[in-house]
């Protein structure tokens, strides 16, 4: 996939979500006119959507829609905000205009909307609305991508690739590209695929490029480029190699898979086989291995906005093979707090050290089960 395709992609931003959401039926039209009139800014926020949708009893006029969303987003309502700005955006209900789009992108997105922030970013980027601001742009990129935003995730990873509006950081792109990648978004799967067959700004790695491009291929993707680059890296494999990356496709379509070391089927796939490599320590299995004992921790560093985005606690569980040198190999996630607070809990976990588990006296690799907790972010406001 071009890198011209992939910006076009980008560069379509994010669709008016406040817009489609489905309006609550149960609410009586007159009592939601009389709430609102009264200056309750959710019931504003609710007329306007059925104004926006002609439904729950209203003809479709976004006109109106506009005002009931504006009056709601003078109150601060977040969602009304991102309506506003997206209608601004589009020119639906009134003359299109740049400048207040971006002014109700920015309100909506200081106060975390992820969507306001992917457009507030893009304004800045383009100059559209607002003053050309990289740095900005950058910035605002990466506080969507800390809320899960594949589209933010990719534009991000470009940026850090290219060195656009602050320093190149091929590594740190790479990592972004995962992230979208895990959430099944082909363009993130291409371009962590690219990086890796071609050892574009990292080290070469023939595994991780074979099996991101030949997701991608799979799902479609005939780009010449996407091909070349797949078939190159599956010559330099081994058939054995290749045969087990391919399986590792065919699993479930990695949607919690990451790229930590050798690449490994994801947990829905860890099956008896993928398991003998080395033993599971569950509760009552291998009674003739000494347990490995943790030596050095490291806390996660969950980003602000995705803790909001989420507002309760929770825990990822984490499958990892431990080394039996002590260190962690290989991890996949069990159970998900969602691509972003995974990526965090996967990036911490990966520096754990251990007292290997023994066999005999002698260190042997184990596959053990972590658990990594997070609390909510309570002085974030959460929508």
């Amino acid at each position: 996939m071009t890198r011209s395709l992939l910006a076009l992609l980008l560069m379509l931003g994010m669709p008016p979500a406040g817009l489609t959401q489905a309006t609550d039926a149960a609410n009586d039209l007159d009592a939601l006119h009389a709430n609102a009139e009264r200056g309750n800014a959710a019931s504003q926020y609710a007329l306007g959507l059925r104004y926006a949708n002609g439904a729950g009893g209203v003809e479709r006029d976004p006109i109106e829609a506009l005002r009931w969303y504006r009056l709601s987003g003078e109150q601060g309502h977040m969602p009304a905000q991102f309506a506003v700005a997206a209608m601004y955006d589009r020119g639906i209900g009134t003359e299109a205009d740049p400048i207040e789009a971006a002014r109700w992108y920015e309100a909506a997105a200081l106060q975390g909307h992820a969507g306001a922030q992917h457009n507030l970013a893009a304004a800045y980027e383009g100059g559209r609305g607002v003053g050309r601001n990289l740095e900005l742009a950058r910035e605002w990129y990466l506080s969507a991508a800390q809320a899960g935003l594949p589209v933010s995730q990719i534009r991000l990873a470009e940026m850090l690739e290219d060195g656009i509006g602050g320093d190149v950081n091929p590594v740190g792109a790479a990592e972004w590209y995962q992230v979208a990648a895990v959430q099944g978004d082909v363009v993130g799967q291409a371009r962590l695929g690219l990086m890796f067959a071609e050892g574009r700004g990292i080290d070469r790695n023939d595994n991780g490029g074979f099996l991101w491009l030949e997701i991608v291929t799979r799902r479609g993707v005939e780009e010449p480029e996407v091909v070349a680059a797949r078939n190159a890296a599956a010559a330099r494999l081994t058939p054995e190699t290749r045969a087990r990356l391919t399986a590792s496709t065919e699993g479930c379509e990695l949607a919690a898979f990451y790229y930590c070391g050798e690449p490994v089927a994801p947990p829905c796939a860890l099956n008896d086989a993928h398991r003998s490599v080395s033993p599971v320590l569950e509760a009552g299995t291998m009674p003739d291995i000494v347990r490995p004992t943790l030596v050095q921790s490291v806390q996660p560093q969950f980003p602000v906005q995705a803790l909001a985005a989420r507002g309760r606690p929770g825990t990822a569980v984490l499958d990892a093979l431990l080394l039996s040198d002590g260190s962690v190999g290989p991890l996949c996630v069990r159970e998900s707090l969602g691509p972003v607070l995974d990526a965090a809990a996967v990036a911490a976990a990966a520096q754990w050290l251990f007292q290997p588990a023994t066999r005999s006296g002698e260190p042997v690799a184990v596959w053990v089960r972590l658990e990594l907790s997070v609390q909510a972010a309570p002085d974030v406001p959460v929508q």
